[in-house]
């Protein structure tokens, strides 16, 4: 079953939606791929960058990534960090 979850980094630059499969947080399954048509970038695109641990003013916790093709899917798809 498909539900929608919202989330967001650290100080709430970047925030996210995705239509997902509901997930058992016992199984520690901290992530989720998605395909494109069910994520939508709400706010902070272009707060987006590779964190180093030294960018000033930003917080670097990663809600997503984007995966290319070609993967074991062959699809683009992101993962959402559900932790």
């Amino acid at each position: 079953m498909l539900k929608t979850s919202s989330g967001s980094c650290h100080c709430g630059a970047v925030r996210i939606e995705a239509e997902m499969d509901s997930i058992c947080v016992k199984m520690r399954l901290w992530s989720v791929v998605v395909k494109p048509e069910a994520f939508r970038l709400l706010a902070g695109e272009a707060a987006l960058t590779d964190y180093s641990g030294r960018n000033p003013g930003r917080c670097g916790v990663r809600p997503f990534e984007r995966i290319d093709a070609p993967n074991m899917t062959n699809e683009t798809c992101y993962n959402i960090n559900v932790a």
